[in-house]
C-alpha cells in the first residue's frame, strides 16, 4: 500500500541520516497497536463498535470488507513502552515491535462477540467486497527478538485482554452517549 512504502521509505531515510551523518536516530518497526483510541475507521474499532452497537440493540449488522486476513495485534501502550525503551538506548538502533503470533479477523470478531456473549454472531456478519483493500496481505507477524534482546521489552496484554478491552470501552462510550475518547489505561503504581 502507500502507506506501506511510505513506511519503508522512511525507514530508510533513518537509517541513511544515522550511517551518513552521524545522527543519533532509531527506528522503531511497529505491528499493529491497538487501543480504544484507534480511529473508528480502522478494522478493529469498526468491530468493537459494532459489535457493542449490536449488543445494545442500536444495530443489526456488521459490514467488513477481507475477513480472511490474519494479523499481529498488540497494545498500544506496550508499543509505547517500547518506543521509550529505543530512545534510552546509548547507541541507536532498529527494533521490530510486535506480539509475534498472529490472529486471523474471524478470530478478533469471536472473540468481539463473545464479550457480550453472543454466540449465534455469524447472523450480524455481511461482507462487501468493496470494502476489502486491493493489495491487502494475507498474514503479517512480526519477529520481536531483538527488542526482547537488547530492550527486555516484550508485551504485556493478550489479544483476548486488548478486544475485551476493545468492546467494553465501547460498550461503555455507546451506552453513556459518550463520543470523546477519553480513555486512560489502567496503571497500577
Amino acid at each position: 500500500s502507500p502507506y506501506g512504502v511510505s513506511k519503508v521509505a522512511a525507514h530508510h531515510l533513518v537509517v541513511n541520516y544515522r550511517e551518513s551523518f552521524g545522527q543519533y536516530a532509531s527506528t522503531g518497526i511497529l505491528f499493529n497497536h491497538e487501543s480504544p483510541l484507534r480511529d473508528i475507521k480502522f478494522v478493529t474499532r469498526k468491530i468493537t463498535n459494532g459489535v457493542a452497537s449490536i449488543a445494545l440493540g442500536q444495530s443489526n449488522s456488521l459490514t467488513l470488507g477481507n475477513i480472511d486476513i490474519s494479523r499481529d495485534w498488540g497494545w498500544a501502550p506496550d508499543f509505547v513502552d517500547g518506543m521509550i525503551k529505543i530512545m534510552g538506548l546509548e547507541e541507536p538502533n532498529d527494533f521490530i515491535l510486535s506480539t509475534g503470533v498472529s490472529h486471523t479477523l474471524m478470530e478478533f470478531i469471536d472473540l468481539a462477540f463473545r464479550t457480550v456473549n453472543i454466540s449465534n454472531w455469524e447472523r450480524y456478519l455481511t461482507t462487501d467486497k468493496s470494502l476489502a483493500r486491493p493489495a491487502d496481505v494475507y498474514s503479517v507477524v512480526g519477529d520481536n527478538t531483538k527488542a526482547r534482546e537488547l530492550l527486555a521489552w516484550s508485551p504485556t496484554t493478550s489479544f483476548e485482554e486488548i478486544v475485551k478491552g476493545m468492546v467494553l470501552f465501547d460498550l461503555h462510550k455507546l451506552q453513556n452517549l459518550d463520543q470523546n475518547n477519553y480513555w486512560k489505561p489502567d496503571i497500577d503504581e
